[in-house]
C-alpha cells in the first residue's frame, strides 16, 4: 500500500480508497462488480485540456477567505463554461456542504473543491490561483494557493474521479507548482497542466 502512495501521491491514491470503501460500504464487494468502473476508465480517458482551457483559468483569485475562494471561482466556473441555466445557490451549497464533510484542502498549496450536483451534464473544472494563499483547512496546515474546481453530474463517478486523480498527480510535483505559481499568462499555466 505504501507504494501507492510513493508512485502517485496521496490524494490519487485517496480518492481511489474512497471509490473503494464506498464500494463496499453499498454492497459491492467483488472485483467483477468494480471491474466495469476499471474498464470505463480505460475507455475513456480524461483529458485535462479538455477540461482546462485558458477561459477557465483564473490567474488572481481575491477571496481571502475559504467561502468567497469557493464562491469566486464557482462565479468564475459558471461565466467560463456559459452555465446561466444552473441554479449558483444550489451548487454553491453542495460545495460548501462537500467542504464540511472534509476539507478539499490537499498539501503543498493545493486545494480542490469540488461537488456532484444534478444540474450538470457532464464535468466541468476550472483552476484559480491566489499567490498569497488562503487558509482552506489543509491537510499540511499550510495555506492554499492552487485551487481546482469541479462541478460533476451526480449520478456519474468516472470522470470527476479519473480528473481529480490526474490533476492531483500532476501537482504533486513540486516543480510544477512552482511554475504555476510563477506564471504569467493562462497559457503559461496550460503548458505546465
Amino acid at each position: 500500500m505504501n507504494d501507492i502512495f510513493v508512485v502517485c501521491g496521496l490524494f490519487p491514491a485517496l480518492v481511489i480508497f474512497v471509490f473503494l470503501l464506498n464500494a463496499l460500504l453499498t454492497g459491492l464487494s467483488s472485483c467483477e462488480t468494480i471491474r466495469p468502473f476499471i474498464d470505463w476508465l480505460k475507455d475513456n480517458p480524461m483529458n485535462i485540456k479538455k477540461a482546462l482551457t485558458k477561459e477557465t483559468v483564473l490567474l488572481a483569485l481575491s477571496g481571502t477567505a475559504k467561502n468567497e475562494v469557493i464562491a469566486e471561482l464557482l462565479d468564475f466556473l459558471l461565466a467560463a463554461h456559459h452555465l446561466t441555466l444552473l441554479d449558483r445557490d444550489r451548487a454553491l451549497q453542495a460545495l460548501y456542504a462537500r467542504e464540511a464533510k472534509m476539507s478539499t484542502g490537499m498539501e503543498n498549496g493545493v486545494a480542490i473543491p469540488h461537488a456532484k450536483i444534478a444540474d450538470v451534464d457532464r464535468m466541468y473544472a476550472v483552476l484559480g490561483i491566489k499567490k498569497d494563499g488562503v487558509d482552506f483547512d489543509a491537510l499540511d496546515g499550510k495555506p492554499s494557493q492552487i485551487f481546482v474546481m469541479t462541478l460533476s453530474p451526480a449520478d456519474r463517478a468516472g470522470p470527476h474521479i479519473q480528473f481529480l486523480a490526474e490533476i492531483s498527480q500532476i501537482l504533486n510535483n513540486a516543480a510544477i507548482r512552482e511554475k504555476l505559481l510563477a506564471a504569467t499568462s493562462e497559457e503559461d499555466v496550460l503548458l505546465l497542466i
